[in-house]
């Protein structure tokens, strides 16, 4: 893999479908330096079974998995419970999540890791 990596949590994999915004785009305009994705298993098994249901959450998930398969993320297999396998993952690889979920980026933000946000529900911003 080449550059820094960027963890996908869950939820920021729906923002596409509830949102009307491409994250991959944003993401890659805003990091001026190779990058690859990375996707926890944990996010991706998640993902799958949100996937199954209907309404806007089956939805969005389902967008989630296909943008995942086309923008062809890295599986990483994680253990446990996600949101702690990825502060401990990002601290270690020195990487930027990419997370909707206030709890863990302001955990994320305690650890001085960077955290890649939705903005006024239109943009992306990094803190």
């Amino acid at each position: 893999m080449n550059g820094k990596k960027v963890v996908l949590d869950t939820n920021f994999l729906l923002v596409p479908h509830q949102f009307r915004i491409d994250v991959f785009g944003e993401i890659d305009g805003l990091l001026e330096f190779p990058h690859t994705y990375v996707i926890p298993s944990g996010v991706k098994r998640e993902l799958e079974k949100l996937a199954e249901g209907r309404g806007d959450e089956g939805a969005a998930a389902r967008l989630g998995l296909k943008m995942l398969r086309a923008k062809g993320c890295t599986e990483v297999e994680s253990r446990g419970n996600v949101d702690n396998w990825i502060r401990k993952y990002a601290k270690k690889e020195n990487a930027i999540v990419a997370t909707n979920d206030r709890e863990l980026r302001n955990k994320l933000k305690k650890d001085g890791v960077k955290v890649v946000i939705l903005q006024s529900k239109s943009r992306l911003g990094i803190v």
